[in-house]
């Protein structure tokens, strides 16, 4: 019994750790001219920061329409470390994140946890 008790226990342990692994992430997206998903989907994100490294503006597109982000209607991210910061309390956070460039192909991190 006293073996079958810590085997349970080592279950939950990697159960609980392996949980914990998968309440945030840390990325780079090639961000081009075609729509481009930086984050799929999440129930469980509250946050997110998005980081344009890149030499030209990025557009992103938060809401949940289905609708096509563009350079005309995205939230533009300026070029060469110009951010975007999203909370639960504030944005759709937990909506798919498209983003788009006018042209080439551009550089854009992300941060997002639970």
């Amino acid at each position: 019994m006293k073996h079958r008790i810590e085997i349970i226990v080592a279950i939950l342990v990697i159960a609980t750790v392996t949980a914990i692994a998968a309440t945030a992430g840390i990325g780079t997206v090639s961000v081009t001219s075609t729509e481009t998903t930086v984050l799929a989907a999440n129930a469980q994100r509250t946050w997110v920061i998005l980081q344009n490294n890149s030499a030209a503006d990025i557009y992103v597109k938060v809401d949940s329409s289905t609708n096509a982000v563009t350079t005309a209607n995205g939230l533009k991210i300026t070029a060469a470390g110009g951010s975007l910061s999203l909370d639960a309390g504030t944005a759709p956070v937990r909506n798919e994140i498209k983003a788009i460039v006018a042209s080439g192909t551009n550089s854009l991190s992300y941060q997002w946890g639970n």
